[in-house]
């Protein structure tokens, strides 16, 4: 017999980001130092720094909450002839953090503030194939574990529009064990200010009710058009932080994919104090 697939409803929430709701360039000074696991949305950022063990169960990232600031990938960004980083994308290889991401997710370095963000478009192929245009993160491989439930807080949003506003859907998924479907269970839309390029200020989007996930899928339209868009700041947290389910986690190295090992997971490995 078919496995029935769950039809939970679905929470759809809209916000309207304000033009001036923007966060600074630079982490603030609680979340460069407060680096351990945290109950509460912030808690420790991935590449600001060695985090420190404060926890019995697990290590530091198995537990609480902690944002996606990407700066961890600045040793394998490509240097050019004169030692300056590559202005020119590159992909963000999987895993990062234990998390997966969708082909067409780059990384780039934004020229005004120096920082690393996400940046998004529809590769050429699933363009030709008519595929939906949409970015989509989620814990893999790991996906049926219950360990690696995730809830997503917030993001800082942004795209390529020089007047008209860009409309997100952010959707949160839940893989169902017995179907091994994706069951949407949250959404919302939000509208953010116009942007030309990843060098402006990306706006800080609070989101509502994303718990307990499997995968996060992200889609824009700017006047029901696709457009180019990038991402960064992504506040994320496990579902569960009972000892058990963080010794679970402990199970998958937390790690990222180096394209030069030797030149850049050394440093890596010394970060985390592997």
């Amino acid at each position: 017999m078919e496995a029935q697939v769950p039809n939970p409803t679905v929470d759809l929430t809209m916000v309207t980001v304000p033009s001036p709701a923007v966060l600074p360039d630079e982490p603030s000074s609680d979340a460069a130092t407060q680096l351990a696991a945290s109950s509460t949305v912030g808690g420790y950022s991935f590449g600001n720094g060695p985090s420190k063990r404060t926890s019995p169960c697990g290590n530091p990232a198995d537990s609480g909450n902690f944002t996606f600031d990407l700066q961890d990938i600045e040793p394998l960004m490509r240097r050019g002839h004169d030692g300056s980083h590559d202005p020119h994308p590159v992909p963000l290889l999987s895993p990062y953090h234990r998390f997966w991401f969708s082909e067409g997710i780059e990384v780039v370095k934004s020229q005004s503030s120096g920082k690393l963000v996400l940046q998004y478009q529809q590769p050429t192929m699933d363009m030709a194939n008519g595929a939906e245009n949409s970015a989509n993160f989620s814990t893999g491989p790991k996906q049926a574990s219950d360990c690696f439930a995730f809830n997503l807080y917030g993001i800082r949003l942004g795209c390529s529009s020089s007047e008209s506003e860009c409309l997100f859907t952010l959707k949160g998924h839940r893989l169902d064990t017995e179907s091994f479907a994706d069951i949407e269970v949250a959404a919302q839309i939000v509208h953010v200010p116009a942007c030309s390029s990843s060098d402006c200020n990306l706006q800080s989007v609070p989101v509502l009710n994303f718990k307990s996930l499997t995968s996060v899928s992200i889609s824009l339209k700017v006047e029901s058009e696709d457009q180019m868009w990038w991402a960064d700041e992504v506040a994320l947290g496990w579902s569960n932080n009972s000892c058990e389910k963080a010794e679970c986690r402990t199970e998958v190295q937390d790690s990222i994919r180096s394209r030069d090992w030797k030149a850049a997971g050394k440093k890596w490995r010394r970060w985390i104090g592997v």
